[in-house]
């Protein structure tokens, strides 16, 4: 009964000591991977919630305790991936083009990129289909995901580390193939920005 007893404590002692150590630093914690995936979730109205909830794995208190943490804290944009370099260079690529595709591997990044490359349109829940196709944004798994159009100008492939997980996703060779590579621009992480265009010889 005493072993339990301090048992208890030792667990509630380890708890106090994280609430401690992170609480002041919860804000400057890097916003990448499975967190715009949440962010994007529980902003949602909870008759959505209770069907997300049927087809998702995450349990259902986490989206909703992430509520008041949304309202109440200022995300920081920069990140220790640089999610924020990386849209704001994509932005700056297709300014002049306006016949461009942008493909993201792995597709779960999708919701980082949107984060950044819009933040707006992040917060309108309803809009992420249409952010894909007025943007002409496709998240893919590998380069049989991808149509190429003969109208397509410009490809911008926003690799996220895509080899770690699918290292035969052969998106790059593909587009060697069939465009002309004109810039690939690295960030931290080993997350690299191609830029292809439309080879016209």
């Amino acid at each position: 009964m005493l072993n339990k007893y301090r048992g208890s404590h030792l667990i509630g002692a380890f708890i106090l000591l994280q609430l401690i150590v992170c609480l002041p630093f919860i804000n400057s914690f890097p916003i990448d991977l499975d967190e715009p995936f949440s962010i994007f979730h529980a902003q949602k109205d909870l008759s959505d919630l209770f069907v997300i909830f049927t087809q998702e794995n995450n349990p259902p208190l986490h989206f909703i305790l992430l509520i008041p943490y949304i309202f109440t804290m200022q995300f920081i944009p920069d990140n220790n991936r640089e999610g924020d370099r990386i849209a704001y260079i994509v932005n700056k690529k297709i300014k002049q083009q306006k016949l461009y595709r942008i493909y993201i591997c792995p597709p779960w990044y999708n919701l980082t990129f949107y984060y950044h490359f819009d933040k707006k349109l992040f917060k309108n829940t309803d809009a992420i289909g249409q952010l894909k196709e007025t943007e002409h944004i496709k998240p893919v798994y590998s380069f049989d995901d991808i149509n190429i159009s003969e109208e397509t100008q410009q490809v911008i492939f926003v690799d996220a580390y895509s080899n770690f997980l699918f290292s035969n996703n052969n998106i790059k060779s593909g587009f060697n193939d069939n465009f002309v590579l004109k810039d690939s621009i690295h960030f931290k992480g080993d997350y690299i920005v191609y830029e292809f265009i439309k080879n016209d010889n």
